[in-house]
């Protein structure tokens, strides 16, 4: 849900200013408006510093990386600054070697496509009326152009380039339409003692400064420093100034439920502040408060953009439904261990702050896990077999019924349970999205009008599903009979009164024809509604369809994997394990699987946000661009 927010004016006295901001700062707790707009040569400075030090600290990380070496600052530098002023002209004089050194070897490579030159003979002819010209071409345009020049010699050619040489004589040169070349008059052997020189104090450098992994910290710490003195900045340009140039104030946002505290921290402080009203106009700061699971998929709220706050927050509506589709798209039991062995791997090595990824990848490989035994899904292969001789705990088979929505064989059919899940789920979901439509219309257009057609819509399809059951509707199997798994979910709906799905149905249409548009004149909206009922029923239709892709994934990701394992059993002598084709057997699954675990995390998680960020957002009225709530503090 999104936490409730107040608006707020700090009024400071000239005198002030500088001792409330940092009061304010420390208090941590609102979000100032800052115009991007205002800038000065103070925050030009300290943007240019904070970008050198986060390049240099990038560099730094890429070096000390899986580095066991120990370097120590020299005796004359002490302080905190003297050691970040040491590391970054290291750091800068290593890129600029490295830089040398890339332009060398561009050098080296250059000249050496025309062998090892003799500047001295070369400068002799000059010296006596010849000059050599070096010219570079591709075979189309030489036979484009077709020289029959005597003096032209072909020196070289690499793939489609051709280098040629030209001797001219007395200044009589002639034109050619081709790329001269002008070289180094250096030699390749004094290049390559250059380079040798280049490349072991470029070692030498890098050496010494994957020594410093454990000062890191200097420069998290000073880039920390260096946000907070240009919030500090910014937040001090922004102070409007009043009309006597006396009291300057500045505007915020501060979460209600802190409001108590942060009022008492002001009086304390003695910074005088009014709480303002605002309206739609107002671009209010978005800070999201749910609970511990579902703060685990804010990530991928994130992913398309934070709801505005006159919108309802889709995280905890989705969060299930997510878990499920991710589990449903990929469906097997040996993938999702793999996936949790590496989230797992990834949670105790990772950052606090990155953590929140590795309980996501977590939650997704439990529901992967569940699924696959739902499916009856292990690499590919079935976990539970009917006859299974190979193990025979009883235990075992009776545990073979939670594969409620593996694939089975009805009068010589192949019936696939997970097909008409993943489709009750997207039923599911988008009739949860119309509920949320119908607030979010309420919320934003203040009329309650605006709410009644998502509701309509809600009845229109449910009811039509009531009645389709009861009809048996063009025979689709939608009936008393249909059953998702162990789910008799056709006897749940044909024991609702048929009546009872006639007005749904009835009341659906009526309010949707009349109500699709509240704007519109009452008499025009049945007119209008034609073509706008059209749309509804195409648009549900196939976002309802669009949830076949978990079934289709699964289907898929299973079928792969079997055919990687029927190939290494093939390559095997009948079968025979102690074959040393065992090996190559080995190989293959490992390949195959890998590659098939890959597409298969791939497509899980994309397409399940595709369903959410456009099927599901769709119906529910979804049109995001909050900003995030960033409190004015010292960063850490």
């Amino acid at each position: 849900m999104i936490e409730p927010m107040m608006k707020i004016r700090f009024l400071v006295h000239t005198e002030d200013k500088k001792k409330s901001l940092v009061r304010l700062q420390n208090l941590g707790l609102v979000a100032l408006e800052i115009k991007s707009g205002k800038s000065s040569l103070k925050i030009y400075k300290l943007k240019k510093k904070l970008s050198r030090y986060q390049d240099s600290l990038e560099k730094l990380e890429s070096l000390v990386k899986n580095s066991t070496n120990q370097s120590k600052f020299p005796e004359t530098i002490h302080t905190f600054h003297q050691k970040l002023l040491f590391l970054e002209k290291k750091i800068n004089l290593w890129e600029e070697k490295k830089l040398a050194l890339d332009e060398m070897n561009y050098l080296i490579a250059s000249l050496q496509i025309w062998g090892n030159i003799n500047w001295d003979t070369v400068n002799q002819l000059r010296e006596n009326g010849i000059e050599l010209r070096f010219f570079k071409t591709t075979q189309s345009i030489l036979d484009k152009t077709n020289p029959t020049y005597s003096k032209l010699i072909k020196v070289n050619q690499v793939v489609d380039s051709i280098y040629l040489l030209s001797i001219d004589y007395q200044n009589q040169k002639d034109d050619f339409s081709f790329e001269q070349i002008v070289l180094s008059e250096t030699s390749l052997e004094e290049l390559e003692k250059e380079r040798k020189i280049l490349e072991k104090s470029k070692k030498e450098d890098e050496q010494f400064l994957s020594g410093f992994k454990s000062s890191l910290g200097l420069f998290h710490s000073e880039i920390m420093n260096l946000k907070s003195n240009l919030s500090f900045e910014e937040a001090k340009i922004n102070l409007e100034n009043s009309s006597n140039g006396i009291v300057f104030s500045i505007q915020g946002w501060l979460p209600v439920v802190r409001s108590s505290e942060v009022e008492k921290t002001l009086k304390e402080y003695n910074i005088s502040y009014e709480i303002l009203e605002f309206n739609e106009k107002d671009s209010v700061p978005i800070l999201l408060r749910n609970n511990r699971f579902t703060k685990i998929f804010e990530p991928i709220t994130r992913i398309f953009s934070l709801p505005k706050y006159i919108e309802i927050d889709p995280t905890f509506f989705f969060a299930p439904f997510f878990m499920i589709f991710f589990g449903l798209s990929l469906g097997d039991l040996g993938y999702g261990f793999l996936l949790f062995l590496a989230s797992s791997f990834f949670w105790f090595k990772s950052k606090e702050t990155n953590r929140l990824y590795s309980l996501l990848a977590i939650c997704l490989s439990l529901s992967t896990m569940v699924c696959g035994i739902f499916l009856n899904s292990i690499f590919g292969e079935p976990i539970f077999l009917e006859d299974s001789t190979l193990i025979r705990s009883e235990w075992f088979h009776s545990a073979s019924g939670l594969a409620i929505f593996s694939p089975q064989e009805v009068n010589g059919k192949m019936i696939y349970p997970a097909m008409s899940l993943s489709l009750v789920l997207g039923f599911i979901q988008l009739s949860i999205g119309m509920i949320l439509q119908s607030c979010n219309r309420t919320l934003q257009m203040k009329n309650i009008l605006y709410s009644i057609k998502p509701i309509s819509v809600l009845g229109m399809i449910w009811g039509g599903l009531l009645i389709a059951v009861r009809k048996d509707f063009l025979e689709l199997g939608l009936n008393s009979n249909f059953e998702v798994g162990i789910f008799p979910i056709g006897t749940y709906l044909h024991s609702v009164p048929e009546f009872f799905g006639m007005i749904l149905f009835s009341l659906g249409i009526l309010g949707f024809v009349f109500f699709h548009d509240p704007s519109k004149s009452f008499f025009l909206r049945p007119i209008l509604g034609i073509w706008e009922f059209y749309q509804l029923i195409t648009g549900l239709l196939g976002d309802i369809l669009s949830y076949i892709r978990l079934f289709a994934l699964g289907l898929a990701s299973g079928l792969l994997g079997n055919a990687f394992n029927k190939v290494a059993i093939l390559i095997l002598p009948d079968g025979n394990l102690s074959s040393p084709w065992i090996v190559v057997s080995i190989f293959i699954l490992i390949l195959g699987h890998s590659l098939n675990f890959g597409l298969g995390l791939l497509g899980s998680f994309v397409h399940p946000l595709r369903l959410t960020f456009v099927e599901f957002y769709k119906n529910m009225n979804f049109t995001g661009g909050g900003k995030e709530f960033k409190p004015f503090a010292i960063s850490k």
